[in-house]
């Protein structure tokens, strides 16, 4: 249903260019027939509408893998102190308790734990994760950094540092 041609031709097109390139089909159509002829045309995954980001997202990481040889989503762990984080489940355990993070609060975790114990500027999450350093998203970060502090505050080793002017230090 693209503008011009359909995703089957445009998946038999990539497949003449690439046949190891993987092809998700994003699509309203349910019927199992579309399905067949999807992956007749070449699709590698199948995901109907309404969707949740989270599956897609794992999809698209599970194809990678296999395309790259990357690791699974599962082996993504991270233990942040007295808890654990695991982004593709948007998950934060710990203390007895699970936390179900936001998209936005999974990504925003993601970049303070790869600089952590570092600086990290306001200017570059704002990018990382919004997209745009408008004044609309900087208000924005102040909250989830707030939910953030909360969900670490069982554990004292842990601080978000705000650094004004500058960014943050995510000390774990």
């Amino acid at each position: 249903m693209l503008p011009g041609k359909d995703g089957y031709t445009v998946a038999e097109q990539v497949r003449v260019i690439d046949v190891h390139v993987p092809i998700i089909f994003l699509t309203a159509r349910v019927q199992a027939s579309d399905l067949v002829q999807g992956f007749k045309a070449g699709c590698n995954d199948y995901v109907r509408k309404p969707f949740h980001m989270e599956e897609l997202l794992l999809r698209v990481e599970n194809w990678l893998a296999v395309k790259y040889g990357t690791e699974t989503p599962q082996q993504n762990n991270y233990i942040i102190g007295i808890f654990a984080f695991d982004p593709h489940k948007q998950l934060l355990s710990g203390k007895g308790r699970q936390i179900r993070l936001s998209h936005k609060e999974t990504e925003l975790l993601n970049v303070l734990y790869n600089y952590k114990n570092t600086i990290v500027s306001r200017d570059y999450i704002l990018q990382k994760v919004w997209g745009s350093d408008s004044v609309y998203n900087s208000r924005t970060l102040d909250v989830y950094i707030n939910r953030i502090r909360k969900y670490f505050k069982d554990d004292s080793h842990i601080n978000l540092i705000t650094l004004k002017g500058i960014g943050y230090r995510f000390i774990c």
